[in-house]
């Protein structure tokens, strides 16, 4: 079952969000802070241009897409956005669903494109097969 996230859920999504950072490129380029994490599922869980989907399986949660709403800097139109998308690697075959409710939410709520992160090759695959468009490469540097 895919389901909007409630204050509840907070706690679980905090978790989620520590076992992503440590198992993706992100673990080497960004602290983990679960002080943070649980500022960033909350306001996910209470704000209207913000939306935290879960997957729940026999009242599991099993996966979480973070999306929010935006105007667009240089073009002005409506868009939508991925923060965080990540599944248990028990359950990897639920995010498909969780993608589809984010763009059918972002559709609902006025956008007419939604981006998403792709932090590895074979996420990049899943978005080819979506007929999302590369758009540009990010870098980041340590200070």
């Amino acid at each position: 079952m895919i389901r909007p996230a409630t204050l509840a859920d907070v706690p679980a999504m905090v978790d989620m969000g520590g076992r992503f950072l440590a198992s993706t490129v992100y673990r080497d380029l960004m602290a983990h802070s679960p002080e943070q994490l649980n500022v960033l599922a909350t306001m996910f869980v209470s704000d209207a241009d913000k939306v935290a989907l879960l997957a729940v399986e026999a009242e599991r949660v099993t996966g979480m897409l973070l999306a929010l709403l935006h105007t667009h800097f240089v073009s002005g139109e409506r868009m939508a956005g991925e923060v965080a998308w990540w599944v248990e690697p028990d359950a990897r075959g639920t995010g498909l669903r969780l993608l589809r409710a984010a763009e059918k939410w972002a559709r609902e709520n006025g956008a007419v494109k939604f981006q998403m992160i792709a932090p590895s090759p074979d996420v990049e695959r899943i978005y080819q097969a979506r007929h999302y468009a590369k758009v540009e490469t990010t870098y980041q540097l340590t200070l």
